[in-house]
């Protein structure tokens, strides 16, 4: 058996970090406790059961993240209406002389009403 540590948040900060044991055969498992081993095979069975339930009833939309790096990987493939290529304004977007600005126009191009047609193709196609 080895251990892995395990960071513990609260209100998502770390508190504590933890030493969980990490069971590598079955001999190890059969040194536990009967009643223990049941009770943690049984729990994580009817956790994995209602998941699974659970998930046929949720709707698959992407979050904020998941939109923002398929923009960003969409990017190159788009054609603008005035001509230019995602390539040629994500250049722009990277030479600018203010670096501090470089962040804010990247996002301003990667929420652009053509930039998120093309991600809500993209997800309508997936069936996402």
């Amino acid at each position: 058996m080895k251990t892995q540590s395990k960071d513990v948040k609260l209100k998502g900060e770390v508190v504590e970090t933890v030493e969980c044991p990490v069971y590598e055969t079955i001999e190890e498992l059969v040194e536990l406790d009967p009643a223990l081993l049941l009770g943690l095979v049984n729990r994580q069975t009817a956790t994995d059961l209602a998941n699974a339930a659970r998930a046929k009833y949720r709707e698959a939309v992407p979050g904020k993240g998941k939109k923002y790096n398929m923009a960003f990987n969409l990017l190159p493939t788009i054609t603008f209406s005035d001509g230019s290529t995602g390539l040629q304004k994500l250049n722009e977007c990277a030479t600018l002389e203010d670096a501090s600005k470089r962040k804010e126009a990247l996002d301003k191009l990667l929420m652009s009403a053509e930039v998120q047609a093309e991600v809500e193709k993209a997800l309508s196609e997936r069936g996402a």
